[in-house]
């Protein structure tokens, strides 16, 4: 993976550009952290989430201390064994998000599976219902399309 211009201490970070369907181009400073993650705002069930982007991630995954204010039983799909990046393996409760809004896109019923850890993860629950996604990290682009 390229990781283009590296920002540097005076840059401000780096310059993120992101098309949406229908929309004019924007520019957006604010996503990419120093260590070129890619953080984006969102809204699931109706509370605001800041994700982390994680192509690499099977499900959308929201830590349990923000689960109890976004899901409740009903929500409730089943329990899966998971195997972390580390190797280690944990078995977690996978739940539907009613809706996901990410970069202007509104999805129902993702699959999200409740984890121990800090950060909420954009997976491929999400990306992969999406007709477009990619990152040209040469260009610092960023591109959503939803299906039609």
């Amino acid at each position: 993976m390229s990781t283009g211009g590296r920002p540097d201490a005076n840059s401000g970070g780096l310059r993120v550009r992101i098309k949406l369907p229908g929309s004019r181009l924007a520019e957006d400073p604010q996503h990419f952290d120093a260590d070129l993650r890619l953080h984006r705002d969102g809204d699931a069930n109706g509370t605001a989430v800041k994700f982390l982007l994680d192509s690499g991630a099977d499900l959308v995954t929201i830590p349990r201390s923000l689960a109890a204010r976004l899901v409740s039983e009903a929500d409730f799909i089943s329990y899966a064994t998971f195997v972390t990046a580390d190797g280690s393996k944990h078995k977690a409760p996978i739940v539907r998000l009613r809706s996901l809004t990410v970069g202007g896109i509104t999805l129902a019923n993702v699959e999200c599976v409740i984890s121990g850890g800090s950060n909420a993860l954009l997976g491929q629950s999400f990306l992969k219902k999406l007709d477009a996604f990619s990152i040209d990290y040469q260009r610092n682009v960023l591109k959503l399309g939803a299906q039609s």
